[in-house]
């Protein structure tokens, strides 16, 4: 559309991708966007022209990669900076040159890109967690190292350049979500999320609950300065039990017995499968593959681990032997985060692009059945298995999200919360009679837009 008041016209449509995040050429006459040929393909560039209306793909993504996205055009438009994302939470800038097709990675952050753009000397700025706070770096043309332009004290995110001035315009982001203890009505009438209990109180954000059979609760915040895993006793404040330092981390499980904890983390560029003590000792990593392994859970007699891993192109489960380390896959292509049934027996699934949540047995007995036709992909994190039930997130219901519980048949499913400041990365935790959950509230969720004049901070 024209600026300021002109008629939105559409110039084109992308196959697949449910978002996108399009860049102009200087000259006006193409814009560069990301998409995706297919729903569990990864993301890769195209270039529209707007003349005719021509789509020309610029990059080919690794398979098994969740791809590129975040395009933008150097000022002389003979390059395009983009991030690479391998892994889940795991990136890097990489450069297209449009004349010679050729493309070289300039970062290695091993971690999220929050932001990125060009400055008008062709030097590139971008938002990294890579010291612990997120801040803006630079690297000028022909550089190896980036430099330090503006420390993180607050969240910066998002960046665009100005074309005719040294100057950003930068988001700064403030986001604290704590975790919250709802008890639910014994007759099954939802209550509101509002009259829950606040367990935790920090400037920062505490998701993924996991309660131990003691009742100790691990789970995940970034308290610290970067994402580690704590853990709250019945009595008593949190401590921190890992020092991973800046890794993206998910999915913390305790064993049956309670005395280790499995997760996956994003460590020197991979997401692999970890277990540590809950002391804090015996930390180790179990999977080493270039490819992601997600969702850890445990078997009943603690021996194994059930894990999803997409080595082999597409998520499939895999059984992972603690005492010999040999992982073997279980399944055919599919399940993205898993958990186990009660009788271990059978395992629960929710898969990439495909809406639902599926079981089958162990043993070959029982062929996949869809049990949670509604449940969205996108709440991957945010479902579990307890007290004899399937509980589980429904998000974009008038007035928020709920909370639903169901019988491991799918069946007789009801709605027993409503959640206004749900985290849409919350996880969820049930206490064993199922009187209670345990999940992330947001507490601030705010952002503002800056202006860096970078010529201050040379």
């Amino acid at each position: 559309m024209t600026v300021p008041a002109g008629q939105p016209q559409q110039v084109g449509q992308c196959r697949d991708a449910p978002w996108t995040q399009p860049a102009w050429t200087p000259d006006g006459k193409s814009i560069i966007f990301p998409d995706r040929p297919g729903i569990v393909a990864p993301f890769q560039l195209y270039r529209l022209a707007l003349d005719d209306g021509r789509v020309t793909p610029l990059t080919r993504a690794l398979a098994r990669t969740w791809g590129h996205d975040r395009p933008t055009v150097s000022p002389d438009g003979r390059r395009v900076a983009f991030v690479d994302t391998p892994a889940w939470s795991v990136q890097d800038v990489q450069v297209l040159d449009l004349l010679d097709g050729t493309v070289r990675r300039v970062t290695n952050e091993g971690g999220e890109i929050g932001g990125l753009a060009w400055l008008r000397d062709g030097s590139l700025v971008f938002s990294s967690a890579r010291q612990g706070d997120r801040g803006l770096w630079t690297l000028a043309p022909g550089a190896e190292v980036p430099r330090r332009l503006l420390a993180g004290v607050q969240d910066l995110r998002r960046l665009s350049s100005a074309r005719h001035a040294d100057r950003l315009a930068v988001e700064s982001w403030t986001f604290h979500a704590n975790l919250s203890e709802i008890t639910l009505d014994p007759g099954g009438s939802p209550v509101a999320d509002t009259s829950g209990k606040r367990l935790t109180f920090a400037t920062a954000a505490d998701h993924d609950p996991d309660l131990a059979p003691d009742g100790s609760l691990a789970f995940i915040s970034t308290r610290s300065g970067t994402p580690e895993i704590w853990v709250k006793p019945t009595a008593g404040e949190p401590r921190k039990l890992t020092e991973l330092g800046g890794t993206s981390i998910s999915s913390v499980r305790w064993s049956p017995d309670g005395t280790r904890l499995a997760f996956a983390a994003a460590r020197a560029g991979n997401y692999d499968v970890f277990t540590v003590g809950a002391d804090g000792s015996g930390l180790k990593r179990w999977t080493e593959e270039m490819e992601e392994d997600l969702s850890p859970v445990w078997a009943a007699d603690g021996q194994s681990l059930y894990f999803t891993s997409r080595r082999t192109g597409f998520w499939r489960l895999w059984s992972l032997d603690l005492s010999s380390g040999e992982a073997l896959p279980l399944t055919g292509d599919g399940p993205m985060t898993v958990r186990a049934s009660p009788d271990g027996q059978a395992i629960y699934y929710a898969k990439e692009g495909e809406s639902g949540i599926w079981r089958r047995s162990l043993d070959g007995s029982e062929d996949e059945v869809l049990v949670i036709p509604d449940f969205a992909y996108q709440d991957w994190p945010n479902w579990t298995i307890a007290d004899g039930m399937l509980w589980y997130v429904l998000r974009g219901r008038p007035g928020g999200a709920v909370l639903v519980r169901a019988g491991l048949d799918g069946q007789g499913a009801q709605a027993v919360a409503t959640l206004s400041r749900f985290y849409a990365m919350s996880g969820l935790a049930v206490r064993p009679d199922g009187r209670s959950v345990i999940l992330s509230s947001m507490v601030i969720d705010e952002a503002d837009i800056h202006l860096v004049d970078l010529a201050r901070h040379d």
